[in-house]
């Protein structure tokens, strides 16, 4: 039961927020949780209501890295002139969440905290070797990547005194090559059946630094690190050969191997591939 409602608009009002709250629960877009309080009641006595708080909504340059307020709507990443040329495949996924409606609304720090095992914005953090920004009630502040902060579905590692604040994502990262692509049951506003996404830097004709994240593969996207491994170095030419796609389909063995939907992500992780590697060739060519 909801026993009052914060709505700070500042870092300082959520930091006294997060210490008058015991096990707050955070509303940003609301399109998880208003199904969640709709399904199950909820044990929480705060709600803190975080759709005032500007300063969670930019999008800059800190540094060398790119930072992302937790706050920004996957309509305002997919957007982002900033992002779209910084980080592409991130604006890519973001686009394919939800309807227009959906992505009004949905903020990629709660599409993260959610910890869907579908969630379009995971694996694309992961492939981005993205951290996660997080701020106790005593105003100090932690990151740990995104790939070790969700631990299965609805699982993280976001403590009972903390907020999400942000995501930062490395230099190394930004105008790499890569894409994001999804398969479910429509071609539209659809939740994933499976997802991935590619990160690389092309060099002489050929990738490396590469790093591709799959989800709907268990309880988690996670970082295919085999696979990783075995793309690397190889010719931008020879992305869309069989073996190459055949390497995916092992991927999905080792991820879940005798589970009754095996055969069909064997198959559908094929276009998947398919659809990442074309994106990755086309923005090496850039």
């Amino acid at each position: 039961m909801i026993s009052q409602c914060l709505q700070p608009s500042s870092l300082e009002a959520l930091k006294l927020a997060l210490v008058q709250s015991d096990r707050p629960l955070f509303a940003a877009g609301g399109t998880d949780l208003v199904v969640r309080m709709n399904r199950q009641s909820m044990t929480q006595s705060t709600l803190i209501d975080l759709s005032h708080m500007d300063p969670l909504k930019v999008i800059e340059r800190r540094g060398d890295k790119l930072f992302i307020g937790a706050m920004c709507t996957m309509q305002t990443l997919s957007k982002s002139a900033l992002v779209q040329s910084e980080a592409k495949l991130l604006s890519t996924a973001a686009d394919h969440v939800g309807s227009t409606q959906i992505r009004n609304r949905a903020t990629i720090g709660g599409n993260v905290a959610n910890a869907a095992q579908c969630a379009d914005t995971v694996p694309a953090l992961i492939a981005l070797e993205a951290e996660i920004e997080l701020m106790d009630s005593k105003g100090l502040y932690r990151t740990l990547k995104v790939d070790d902060f969700v631990l299965g579905i609805g699982r993280t590692r976001l403590e009972e005194n903390e907020a999400i604040t942000g995501f930062y994502l490395p230099a190394a990262r930004l105008r790499s090559a890569g894409g994001y692509a999804k398969i479910g049951s429509r071609e539209k506003v659809t939740i994933a059946k499976l997802n991935g996404a590619m990160s690389c830097i092309q060099k002489d004709g050929h990738i490396g630094q590469v790093r591709v994240a799959l989800g709907s593969l268990g309880a988690r996207a996670f970082y295919a690190e085999a696979l990783s491994e075995k793309l690397e170095n190889l010719p931008v030419s020879q992305l869309l050969s069989e073996e190459v796609l055949q390497w995916f389909v092992e991927e999905v063995d080792r991820a879940i191997p005798g589970r009754a939907s095996q055969p069909y992500k064997r198959n559908a992780v094929k276009a998947v591939a398919f659809s990442m590697l074309e994106q990755t060739i086309f923005e090496s060519g850039r």
